[in-house]
C-alpha cells in the first residue's frame, strides 16, 4: 500500500470512529489496552485505533473498525493494481454497485461521485463511455445553455441522425459564429459519449447539468455541504463528504428531499469507505488527453 493510501486509511479510521489516533503495525504482541481496538488486514498488518478514554461500547467500535477495514480489503495488498479485472477494477465495481443500489432505492436516474477539482468521475451507477469525465460534463452543460439561448434543444441535436441535427441547426438560423461553435461541440460530444436515442442523451444532459451545478457550488467561499435543486423535469440532491468529494443523485423530476436525503445519509458511510479505497488516479498530463473513467460491468 502506498504512503498516500496509508494516510487516507488512517485518516478515515480516525474520522469514522472519532478516535484520537490510528496506526498500522506488524509483528509483536496484540494490544491489550482498554483504550485500543484493532483488527488484522488480509495483508497481515494490524490496524489499530486508539482513544483518550477506555471504551464502554468496545464491541460496537470494533464493528465500525471492521467495516472500514473491509472497504480497504480489496486494495490492501496492491493499491496501485489498476489492470482490467484486477484489484483496482474490483474496488471500482464495488463502488459502482453501491451507487447503482442507491439510485434504485430512490428512483434516481443516476448516482455519481466526483470531487471539487479533478476531471475524474470516481463512481457511477450506470454504464458510460470510457471518454466521459467531468470536463465533458461541464462542456455539455455549457453547450446546452448556448443552444437554449438560440432556441435549440441540445438533447434534440444529440439524439437526431447527423443530417437531421444539421437541418435543425440550419432552421434555427443562429449567428454564423454560434452555428459553427454548436456544430463543433455537438460533433465532439457525440464522438466522446457514443450514445444513441433520446432517453440516454436526456439522462446524460441532466447528469451533466448536475455536475456543473455542483462544481459551481464547490468554488464558493461558503464551502456548502449540501445542494438541493427542484426544477421542471429536473432535480438533484448532492452532499459533500470526505472533504472534497460529492455524492450526486440526479432525477428527472423534483425529488422528495426527506426520502432521498435519508437514503443518501444511510448509504454515505459505505460509499465513502469505497471511494477512499480506490487506487489514486493521476490527472492527465495535458489538456488534450482524455482521462478514462470506469465502465460499469455487466
Amino acid at each position: 500500500m502506498t504512503d498516500t493510501r496509508l494516510h487516507r486509511l488512517l485518516d478515515l479510521v480516525v474520522r469514522q470512529l472519532d478516535a484520537s489516533d490510528a496506526r498500522l503495525e506488524i509483528g509483536g504482541k496484540d494490544p491489550e489496552d482498554d483504550r485500543v481496538v484493532w483488527c488484522t488486514l488480509p495483508s497481515g498488518w494490524r490496524l489499530v485505533a486508539t482513544f483518550e478514554q477506555p471504551l464502554s461500547d468496545r464491541a460496537e467500535v470494533l464493528q465500525r473498525l471492521l467495516a472500514v477495514a473491509d472497504a480497504f480489503a480489496t486494495t490492501a495488498t496492491s493499491a496501485t493494481d489498476t489492470r482490467p479485472g484486477g484489484i483496482g477494477a474490483l474496488a471500482g465495481r464495488r463502488l459502482d454497485d453501491a451507487l447503482h443500489g442507491l439510485a434504485l432505492r430512490v428512483s434516481a436516474l443516476r448516482a455519481v461521485v466526483i470531487d471539487d477539482k479533478s476531471p475524474v468521475v470516481w463512481g457511477t451507477s450506470e454504464a458510460h463511455s470510457r471518454n466521459e469525465d467531468v470536463e465533458l460534463a461541464l462542456q455539455i452543460a455549457r453547450v446546452e445553455s448556448e443552444a437554449a439561448a438560440v432556441g435549440l434543444s441540445l438533447g434534440d441535436l444529440l439524439a437526431a441522425a447527423p443530417k437531421r441535427w444539421q437541418k435543425l441547426l440550419a432552421q434555427a438560423s443562429p449567428p454564423r459564429s454560434v452555428a459553427a461553435s454548436l456544430r463543433r461541440a455537438v460533433t465532439q460530444i457525440r464522438e466522446r459519449s457514443q450514445r444513441s436515442g433520446a432517453v440516454p442523451w436526456r439522462e446524460q444532459l441532466l447528469t451533466a447539468r448536475s455536475i456543473s451545478r455542483v462544481r459551481g457550488l464547490a468554488g464558493e467561499p461558503s464551502r456548502a455541504s449540501k445542494l438541493l435543486l427542484r426544477e421542471e423535469g429536473f432535480g438533484m440532491l448532492a452532499r459533500r463528504f470526505a472533504g472534497s468529494y460529492w455524492l450526486i443523485l440526479v432525477f428527472d423530476r423534483a425529488p422528495s428531499e426527506v426520502a432521498a436525503d435519508g437514503a443518501m445519509l444511510h448509504a454515505l458511510p459505505a460509499i465513502e469507505n469505497l471511494v477512499l479505497a480506490l487506487p489514486p488516479i493521476e490527472p492527465p498530463p495535458s489538456p488534450g488527453r482524455v482521462l478514462a473513467m470506469r465502465r460499469r460491468s455487466t
